[in-house]
Parts: C-alpha cells; structure tokens; sequence
C-alpha cells in the first residue's frame, strides 16, 4: 500500500515538473590531432567525459574525431577543446556541425 501511495506521488511530481533533459543539448564534432594508435581514443573520450555536462561522446581513430553531447548551460566548446589539448590531443570543432 505504502509502495502504490509513493509511486503515485512520484507519477504526479514528474506530471507537474517535467524533466527538461534536453534544453541545453548542444551536438559539436571536433577534429583531433595527435592520434596515432587506436588507445588514443579512450584517452580522449575519458578527457572529455569528465567536462561537467558532458553526456556522451563518440571517438572515431579512423577519422579522428570526437562527437560529443553536452549541455551548454554547463559547459562550452573552448572547454571541451581544453579538456582534449589538456590530455595531449589538441582539436579544433568541425564547423558546421554544431547542432541543437
């Protein structure tokens, strides 16, 4: 009984303030430099995993290039550029590809 009560004060909650997960979502590619074997790639998505509104990331060795997903309430593209450089793979955005 306890459970269905909780349950239904969860439902109406989420009813009444909707989640808005996808305000800021912002989509961006970045070219990669200094790739130069397929480990590289995990280094990269780590580094840019850990830039607060980050939410996911792609890394292509073959194309050397990161997608990213990100929130741009939190964070922005000279951050994302930073956090590559940083971790030793500097990068640059694809122009064009930044989609809402």
């Amino acid at each position: 009984m306890i459970k269905q009560i909780l349950f239904m004060m969860s439902f109406v909650m989420l009813s009444l303030f909707p989640l808005s997960a996808n305000a800021g979502e912002q989509k961006t590619i970045l070219a990669l430099d200094n790739m130069t074997c397929s480990s590289c790639s995990y280094m990269v998505k780590g580094s840019l995993l850990k830039v607060d509104g980050v939410s996911e990331v792609t890394v292509s060795y073959k194309h050397k290039t990161a997608a990213i997903i990100y929130d741009d309430a939190k964070t922005t593209i000279p951050s994302l550029i930073e956090a590559t450089t940083n971790a030793g793979f500097p990068s640059h955005e694809i122009k064009g590809e930044s989609k809402k």
